[in-house]
């Protein structure tokens, strides 16, 4: 039987809560065959990454380091698929490392999803507001 054991820091705003444990939950659920225990040193806190609340229970914060086990026949594999779902879900994009995706073709007329700056939404905010009030006012 293999045992991994890494660090992971929290990045995202609202650590693990109780979405995001779901979230977690369902990926060891599924996708790994090792067992998975999440240790969070600062409170000695222990949860499996299999049971939803005794996860939200640990009370994970966004840049809370916790210590990950991952113990069975596939801990290797396992460690690394867990620490891509981590990275993914827990670490905000402008920090996970690039990676460069080759496409197989290049198709320029393909629509692009629009993205949207803080400024533009908060002037389509501002926009909504005005109409709501300039419509209670009719």
């Amino acid at each position: 039987m293999g045992r991994i054991e890494f660090e992971f820091e929290f990045k995202n705003e609202h650590g693990l809560h109780a979405r995001p444990a779901g979230e977690l939950v369902k990926a060891v659920k599924e996708n790994l065959t090792s067992e998975v225990t999440i240790n969070v040193p600062r409170l000695n806190k222990t949860a499996k990454a299999d049971k939803l609340f005794t996860l939200m229970g640990l009370g994970v914060k966004m840049g809370e380091k916790v210590h990950v086990i991952v113990e069975g026949e596939n801990a290797a594999q396992d460690a690394e698929i867990l620490k891509a779902f981590l990275n993914e879900k827990f670490a905000p994009e402008s920090e996970l490392p690039v990676k460069i995706v080759e496409e197989e073709s290049s198709d320029e007329d393909a629509e692009k999803p629009e993205t949207f700056s803080d400024e533009k939404l908060a002037f389509e905010s501002e926009l909504r507001a005005g109409i709501a009030e300039e419509n209670s006012n009719i």
